[in-house]
């Protein structure tokens, strides 16, 4: 029934005008930013060969490697008018590897991915709008931060959160947010553990100390439910900060507070820290950074883990740069470390590292090639969870 729930939530907030879990809350660095927004409607065609070093995530010496294909389809759609912005993405692709591996059912796997945001301006004081995300994949996301840290099994993570702006004067503004996160794996096995709905309910008020920095205090009532554990529970966060302008091409946020949550399953947890900052930063029209970090409660890998708990420190940078008109590339960079509080039972601390490269070439007026380059490495108190992966492709994409 949770699962039902989800899905129509995520349907309907997708497809009627209108924070949640995972890095897409903090600083709105949610950004859809796959494909080219200089036209208001663009498709995408894509395919590529590639090689994984170490499909089943399996600890050394026991590695599975394999050579692949992919393809994929995408648009993306950008309009509106002076009061009502929409920018909607989509991508859907397929990966077949030549060589099935033990670790894994099935030789192919699918991917698919949809963006949607919109904002509309009620009146001079009253502005709404609607964030919202699905994606349906097998890979753990770090940007995002919601899956398992390893690759388990085919899976639906979905967000959205609706929110309403209103100006009091021309300094106090307040921001209210209704938001629903969920995910939901294929397996039997991972579902047990990881399955869950999360609704969060935030108030904002904020305050323009001057042009370039507002202070911002928050609060935000939170309900977690797993659809088979018994890992469910409330949550209270009270948060203060600021967002700044450094300068007209730097931008930042920052929440510091505390965490509070009460399990179904055991007494209240206590107050414990919250943090969460971002960072923007647009060096030129060519080049620009991108930062989140989030230190907090996370709530995947804890029923496999025996832990009451999980304390993650998670951060990111993502640059973009062109070279020329013709020729673009990508970089990320991602860290994540978790604590596992397991009680009577043996520390556990797991932490991992991941580094994504990517080159577009443009050859003709709508086709690229390109070539990417990924690398994982995630440590662990507990040797059969360590590996070490290795991803190198090349193909090429044409837009209409």
């Amino acid at each position: 029934m949770k699962k039902l729930t989800f899905l129509i939530t995520t349907l309907l907030s997708m497809t009627i005008f209108v924070n949640g879990q995972g890095l897409l809350s903090v600083g709105q660095s949610g950004s859809f930013e796959d494909f080219e927004t200089q036209l208001p409607f663009t498709a995408t065609i894509t395919g590529d060969v590639g090689f994984d070093s170490n499909v089943g995530n399996r600890p050394d010496g026991f590695e599975e490697e394999s050579g692949y294909v992919r393809g994929g389809v995408g648009a993306a759609y950008a309009g509106g008018s002076r009061t009502t912005h929409v920018d909607l993405n989509a991508r859907l692709s397929t990966l077949y590897y030549f060589d099935q591996p033990d670790a894994q059912g099935n030789d192919n796997f699918q991917t698919g991915r949809l963006g949607l945001k919109i904002h509309h301006k009620v009146n001079p004081t009253i502005t709404i709008g609607n964030n919202a995300y699905w994606s349906h994949e097998i890979e753990p996301d770090d940007a995002i931060g919601a899956s398992a840290s390893r690759r388990l099994d085919q899976y639906s993570y979905g967000y959205n959160s609706t929110w309403l702006s209103r100006s009091w004067s021309r300094r106090l503004s307040t921001v209210t947010r209704y938001s629903v996160t969920g995910i939901d794996y294929e397996g039997e096995l991972e579902s047990v553990g990881e399955d869950r709905f999360s609704q969060t309910f935030s108030q904002e008020v904020r305050y323009v100390l001057d042009r370039l920095t507002s202070l911002v205090g928050e609060y935000r009532r939170a309900n977690t439910d797993y659809d088979v554990v018994n890992l469910d529970y409330d949550a209270n966060y009270l948060l203060a900060g600021a967002d700044h302008k450094f300068s007209d091409n730097v931008s930042g946020t920052l929440r510091l507070g505390g965490e509070n949550r009460d399990y179904d399953s055991n007494d209240d947890d206590g107050w414990n820290p919250y943090a969460e900052a971002s960072l923007r930063y647009e060096l030129s029209d060519r080049t620009n950074l991108v930062w989140f970090t989030r230190y907090g409660y996370e709530d995947s890998e804890v029923f496999y883990h025996l832990s009451n708990s999980r304390s993650t420190f998670r951060t990111a940078l993502n640059a973009n740069h062109s070279f020329s008109d013709d020729l673009r590339g990508k970089a990320g960079l991602s860290y994540h470390s978790s604590d596992y509080d397991r009680g009577v039972l043996s520390e556990l601390t797991e932490y991992g590292v991941s580094l994504n490269l990517g080159l577009n070439y443009r050859v003709m007026s709508n086709t690229d090639v390109n070539l990417g380059y990924t690398i994982t490495h995630h440590a662990s108190d507990s040797a059969f969870r360590e590996f070490d992966r290795h991803r190198l492709w090349a193909g090429l994409s044409v837009t209409f």
